[in-house]
């Protein structure tokens, strides 16, 4: 009893220490990237954009935890459509777009084929099939189902405690 309990409070804490000390990481290499979005889209580096990230993107990631019941979904479409396109999309396109002004004819047609065909498995394959995937289960999930539980009522209500 009194054991388990301060196990699960021992990996709440870690768990907890875990996020505080990745989120500033993380967070400062995302502001760094969208702030080079920005400056490529033109706009100027300034301490009033920097200031908005610091304080936006936050703000998007709460809404996003206070309103998304189960961020497995969220990982699950990002893995499906992110991993099929560097994985295979990219790549093809970038071999394909080489090879059409480099290569000779009959490397052209090779090209054409093989990384024509790595781009609709890529797509349809990877991204379209991947991300139908995800949505089935997330559906599934937040079907409501009937329970069972093998533990006799007394026990249920002790570990709920």
């Amino acid at each position: 009893g009194r054991l388990r309990h301060l196990r699960r409070a021992a990996a709440r804490a870690a768990t907890i220490a875990s996020v505080a000390g990745s989120f500033p990481l993380v967070f400062f290499a995302l502001r760094e990237a969208a702030l080079a979005l920005l400056r490529r889209a033109g706009v100027p580096s300034s301490q009033a954009a920097w200031s908005a990230l610091t304080l936006l993107l936050p703000a998007a990631a709460l809404l996003l935890a206070l309103f998304v019941p189960n961020l497995g979904t969220v990982v699950g479409l990002l893995g499906s459509v992110l991993g099929g396109a560097l994985i295979y999309v990219y790549p093809a396109a970038m071999h394909l777009a080489l090879s059409m002004t480099r290569a000779t004819a009959s490397s052209r047609r090779w090209a054409l084929v093989t990384d024509g065909l790595l781009l609709v498995y890529g797509v349809v394959g990877q991204c379209c099939a991947g991300t139908l995937i995800t949505l089935h289960e997330a559906n599934r999930r937040a079907a409501p189902r009937a329970t069972v539980s093998t533990q006799p009522v007394e026990e249920t209500a002790k570990d709920e405690q």
